[in-house]
């Protein structure tokens, strides 16, 4: 994996390459070719290390020639999928493989008549998909009045501020509007929680040695005017089963899942298990292919991608 995102961002690049570096600027893989035969029904799978809804598709784009593998390339030969169902496998075996309905689309897609699958795990009941509901802790509520009525000893604010944590960046399209929630754009380095920059409508307060960021604007009240206050508010239904209980959403889910353990934001890998497709595989020449696959997702302005290399064969 070659990161571009933070500097601050956990995972290290490939081994053997520089930090942002563009994943086309990996080597060659050197494992066993993979090899399909035109008009057949294959294999792909997929799986989530941070969820963030909406939606995939697969396509194709023939190799050779001195062609760049490009968007444009990609769209020209979209694969359509070959059921209507996604098979489940858990990647180590605690539970046997089974099967759910998939939610398959032509209508709207680009390019026209092309299929889109749904990413069939829901996120938390509220537009970010994550932290819904949540109000401020009562360490930020304390905070807050101690900072408005200033009684409270230096030495005691850090862990009243944070319960221990340490100071978070977040990129600027991920900011928070609430005291302690994702409120800090560049972290300083005068102790445990000392933000340098806030994030936009908080206010940055200095005591004790160090910063953190409050919320006074109106701005984190969601507003017809200010609908990006909005993004926490739960939906008005949760649809969580009878008896299902999902710890990273109390509120709710987007929709209901198709199997308890299916649902959630999954972030660092706690999905441990693998969506799989069948896909038909176009009448196309013989040759090398790379196949991408797109995913366009609801909860951030992101499109993902990932490609690996086919043979198709006559």
């Amino acid at each position: 994996m070659n990161s571009g995102a933070s500097p601050a961002f956990p995972l290290p690049p490939a081994a053997g390459q520089s930090a942002f570096a563009n994943g086309t600027a990996l080597p060659e893989l050197t494992s066993a070719q993979t090899r399909w035969k035109a008009g057949s029904v294959v294999e792909a799978s997929w799986s989530i290390y941070a969820n963030h809804g909406g939606g995939y598709s697969y396509r194709i784009c023939k190799k050779g020639g001195g062609a760049e593998a490009t968007e444009e390339c990609y769209q020209q030969r979209p694969l359509d999928f070959a059921t209507e169902t996604t098979q489940i496998r858990y990647v180590d075996g605690s539970r046997a493989p089974f099967f759910i309905n998939a939610t398959t689309t032509n209508q709207g897609t680009w390019p026209a008549g092309s299929q889109w699958r749904k990413n069939p795990i829901p996120m938390c009941n509220c537009d970010i998909g994550t932290g819904c509901g949540h109000k401020e802790s009562v360490a930020a509520q304390r905070a807050m009045s101690e900072v408005e009525g200033g009684a409270t000893a230096d030495a005691d604010l850090t862990d009243i501020i944070t319960g221990g944590k340490q100071c978070k960046e977040v990129l600027h399209e991920f900011c928070g509007t609430k005291t302690g929630e994702n409120t800090c754009l560049r972290c300083g380095s005068k102790s445990s929680y000392d933000c340098e920059e806030c994030c936009p409508g908080l206010d940055k307060v200095t005591k004790g040695g160090y910063s953190y960021c409050v919320s006074h604007n109106p701005s984190s009240t969601c507003s017809k005017d200010n609908p990006r206050a909005c993004f926490g508010e739960p939906y008005p239904n949760s649809y969580l089963a009878p008896g299902q209980q999902v710890a990273e959403c109390p509120t709710g889910l987007m929709f209901p899942s198709a199997w308890d353990a299916g649902a959630g934001a999954g972030i660092g890998g706690s999905f441990n298990f693998e969506m799989v497709d069948k896909l038909q595989v176009p009448d196309v020449p013989p040759g090398e292919y790379s196949l991408s696959w797109r995913w366009d997702c609801e909860q951030t302005p992101q499109v993902w991608n990932s490609c690996a290399d086919v043979a198709i064969t006559a």
